[in-house]
């Protein structure tokens, strides 16, 4: 049956609506109280949003970083769509994707420890050395300079000195030699004998020798070792590719090598002694896929990275823009106020001069037989994940306008150093982390940072936050950054807010079901999935260590009211998971008010002009007993609904959850514009509901608003005009009535269900 409210709040409506109901308001009704409600929500600049991707990059990222390059068609499908089809005639929506890696640095472990005295030097970290008394040799690190760190004498600070291009350390002037300092501890740090690491900020490819059986493993010009299992005088566990060096006598050898036969082959220099083996060098491999990364560069420390390149500094760009501008004009042209769609999807191009399709191979080029793009960051990064400090740097960088672009924003030519544009002055701010390991952010510094240590998914990093039995350790026992101040950061930024984490984690109650949706997701490792590892091994498919860091930073961010996803990073459906992400970035599909309203049909929405003006009202509610389909086809404009993240979900009676239909084009926001819900709020603010012994919900009244009065606890009528029975669910009846200040004899003179 269909809902109605009686007469008792038509007078009241109406002052309501005339007013604006700017603000809470109370008005006195024959000595009760009726609450006017309303709820504006603003939309400054909702027609963009900036989107930061920060990508795993360690050794077993691979075949994550392959499902999100595939995935990537519904994400942006998803945001195309929406301009395409909800913004018809209305000012496009633009997006701006940029990406990070987790690498800023790796704290390798030393034998270095905090030492009361080492040489002349007081508490430094050192290396003790030697039988009976030992000798202790002081750490040394090259010496940073700037920001009000000066150098010694004859050094100057440069950013190009041997070794250490692209950082501020102290060198002479042919950059050749480089200061070096020593590392200080505190006095509590030498009496607790604390380790010293190194801290390494540059990427450092790993590249093993190449094992073999026959020579015909090996590249042209190397022999395999399967005698001597030996080359340039190192002995393997197994048979290596050595490359060999010809000769007619041994005075054409290297020393300690002579001219002879080693692992059958004739006249090639062989190791002098046993066993005897090629004088190489050995062939190798990497061991990892460069990416984005190139041996010896810096890690991107938050700096944006496309393909081809090592990192976002200018010194070292490739050829993929680091921003992919997803601009207004690759879908509608401004013609004075109106905006048309343009002509072709396929030929519209932004600003820059890119099409979609250009735009999203930069992203990830699905169309080869290995993935490319920007999101196939490689695998040679920092074991040391530090997803929380990458994407931190990468938002304060952008602010402080040092990150950078290799295009400008008008033409597709090739710019290296040209800075970035983004962030979008009022846009919403989205952060996606994918990562198979949880975040170990913490100070780079060789005895405050965490020193990487131990295997996951208990390495230091988890020892540092946990106790050997698992019980959280207290945060001024941590050496890592409190993931508070990463929430904070974001937070302060005083603009709309969302984040998603990808991360290892399973459902609750259930370790081996990846398909956790948001606060069902607990950390935990998680197993490879199937269409993984049909095309990768299970090392690139599963968790490596539970996600408890990022799962926090999550839950963290919901409570300040940003708008979260989570998921598991081995769930095989990622197309789903970037459809969700989709979903975040958009402007709002469903409004929520403060409280809940006394009527859906006494319930007003507006659409408001900067100066809180009405421009329109939306046709609706729809209300019960229509289903979604038919809410939708008769061409309403908005209805209430049981469930905010619900899919198609049919008209309920007064709840605090909005659906806009954007089908209708008739009920959207532009830019600067608002929405405002103007309704009757519940007396309570809960309303009132039936119990044991209160059928009715009217004892429910008197409890809570005293027994002055008589009281109806109302809950609308049917098309009789006979008085509903209040329920506790809207989706179950009329839901929660709403407290009058006459008896039932009064409010339902045509009697009550």
């Amino acid at each position: 049956m269909r809902f109605h409210r009686g007469s008792a709040f038509a007078v009241a409506l109406a002052a309501l609506a005339a007013a604006g109901c700017a603000d809470y308001q109370f008005n006195e009704v024959n000595r009760c109280t009726i609450q006017p409600g309303s709820k504006e929500v603003a939309l400054p600049n909702i027609s963009s949003a900036d989107i930061l991707f920060v990508v795993d990059d360690s050794g077993s990222m691979l075949g994550k970083q392959t499902k999100l390059a595939e995935a990537f068609d519904q994400f942006v499908n998803s945001l195309n769509s929406f301009n395409d089809n909800e913004r018809v005639n209305l000012e496009p929506f633009d997006f701006h994707i940029a990406i990070t890696t987790s690498s800023v640095f790796y704290d390798q472990p030393t034998a270095a420890m905090c030492q009361a005295t080492c040489g002349t030097y007081p508490n430094v970290c050192g290396t003790l050395s030697g039988a009976g008394t030992p000798v202790c040799t002081p750490m040394r690190i090259a010496r940073k300079c700037g920001a009000g760190l000066g150098c010694g004498t004859n050094f100057s600070c440069k950013t190009t000195c041997n070794g250490y291009a692209g950082q501020s350390v102290c060198c002479d002037a042919g950059g050749t030699n480089v200061e070096t300092t020593t590392v200080s501890c505190t006095d509590a740090e030498v009496a607790t004998s604390t380790a010293c690491g190194q801290v390494k900020e540059r990427y450092a490819f790993d590249r093993p020798p190449v094992t073999c059986s026959t020579t015909s493993n090996c590249a042209a010009g190397n022999i395999c070792t399967t005698t001597s299992k030996q080359c340039a005088g190192v002995t393997y566990a197994s048979a290596v590719c050595c490359q060999t060096q010809t000769c007619g006598s041994s005075a054409e050898c290297p020393s300690g090598y002579s001219c002879g036969v080693c692992d059958g082959v004739a006249n090639i220099c062989c190791k002098t002694g046993s066993p005897s083996g090629p004088a190489g060098p050995t062939q190798t491999q990497l061991a990892c896929v460069p990416g984005v990364g190139v041996d010896g560069a810096l890690y991107p420390q938050g700096d944006f990275v496309g393909g081809v390149t090592t990192t976002g500094r200018a010194a070292v760009q490739g050829a993929n823009p680091r921003v992919l501008h997803f601009d207004k004009s690759l879908y509608a042209t401004q013609s004075g106020d109106a905006w048309v769609q343009v002509a072709s999807t396929l030929t519209a191009t932004n600003r820059q001069g890119f099409t979609r399709a250009e735009l999203k191979n930069f992203f990830a080029d699905t169309t080869k037989t290995t993935p490319t793009g920007n999101v196939m960051v490689g695998t040679c990064g920092s074991g040391q994940e530090q997803h929380l400090q990458a994407g931190r740097l990468a938002i304060s960088k952008a602010l402080a306008g040092q990150q950078f672009d290799v295009v400008g924003l008008t033409s597709t030519a090739r710019v290296p150093g040209v800075p970035a544009a983004w962030p979008h002055a009022g846009a919403k701010l989205v952060v996606v982390y994918v990562a198979d390991e949880d975040d170990c952010s913490s100070p780079a510094d060789p005895v405050r940072g965490v020193i990487l240590t131990g295997a996951p998914p208990k390495d230091s990093c988890w020892h540092d936050a946990f106790n050997d039995n698992g019980t959280p350790k207290p945060v001024d026992q941590q050496k890592e950054f409190r993931v508070t101040d990463f929430v904070s950061s974001l937070t302060a930024l005083d603009r709309p807010l969302g984040a998603a984490y990808i991360v290892s984690a399973t459902m609750s109650g259930d370790p081996s079901d990846s398909t956790c949706v948001d606060t069902q997701c607990v950390p935990n490792v998680c197993q490879p999935d199937l269409t993984c590892t049909a095309k990768f091994p299970a090392n690139q498919c599963g968790g490596v260590a539970a996600g408890y860091r990022l799962t926090e930073a999550g839950a963290e961010l919901r409570a300040a009211g940003a708008d979260v996803i989570d998921a598991s990073i081995c769930n095989s459906a990622f197309g789903p998971i970037l459809g969700r992400v989709a979903q975040i970035v958009k402007p709002p599909t469903n409004l929520t008010v403060p409280t809940q309203p006394a009527s859906a049909s006494m319930t007003l929405l507006r659409i408001t002009n900067p100066d809180g003006t009405t421009r329109k009202i939306c046709r609706g509610p729809a209300l019960p007993p229509l289903t979604f389909q038919q809410a939708h086809d008769q061409a309403y404009d908005w209805w209430f609904v049981s469930d905010p993240n619900g899919v198609d979900e049919a008209p309920t009676g007064p709840t605090r959850y909005i659906n806009l239909n954007h089908d209708t084009h008739q009920c959207e926001a532009n830019p600067g514009e608002g929405y405002s819900a103007d309704y009757l709020g519940m007396v309570p603010p809960a309303g009132c509901v039936p119990s044991i012994g209160d059928p009715t919900g009217d004892q429910a009244c008197t409890k809570a608003l005293g027994n002055a009065v008589p009281w109806t606890c109302y809950a609308g009528t049917d098309a009789a005009g006979v008085c509903l029975a209040p329920t506790i669910s809207a989706s179950s009846g009329p839901g929660p009535g709403t407290c009058l200040c006459n008896p039932p004899s009064i409010v339902c003179p045509n009697g009550r269900l």
